[in-house]
């Protein structure tokens, strides 16, 4: 029983616990201090999504680093609601930066002739109600 413990312990994302706030070494508080007060309420995925950026932030030179921390702060202070729109614009950027370049440039020429009211209505074509995208151009 006891190799089978340690052998899942040794395997990667297996029984793998993220640490607590008072865990943190100190650059890890540092670069992770707005959401100190949410550290606790976040999932394990979010904080090992956290602490791999924190890892990255290490690398970044004072500059990088306090533009890291001001988004950080930023985003900690966003509503549950805006964290959610905010991640889907992320997705739909992601998508459209998959597309082909021709693609891509088709898309923005077309956006660039919408009024702002054919715009308004792509939005709301392509966005269903409970967020998620609807698929379409």
């Amino acid at each position: 029983m006891r190799r089978w413990l340690w052998l899942l312990l040794l395997l990667p994302g297996l029984a793998t616990a993220t640490p607590d706030w008072d865990a943190l070494d100190p650059a890890q508080r540092q670069m992770l201090a707005p959401l100190a007060g949410q550290w606790d309420e976040l999932s394990a995925q979010q904080r090992e999504r956290l602490l791999q950026a924190s890892e990255r932030w290490r690398q970044l030179d004072p500059q990088g680093q306090a533009r890291m921390r001001e988004r950080l702060q930023r985003w900690s202070e966003l509503s549950p609601e805006q964290r959610r729109q905010m991640r889907q614009r992320m997705e739909q950027r992601r998508d459209f930066q998959q597309l082909p370049p021709e693609r891509r440039e088709a898309l923005r020429e077309r956006w660039q002739q919408m009024t702002p009211e054919e715009r308004r209505a792509w939005r709301e074509r392509i966005t269903r109600p409970d967020g998620s995208r609807a698929g379409g151009d």
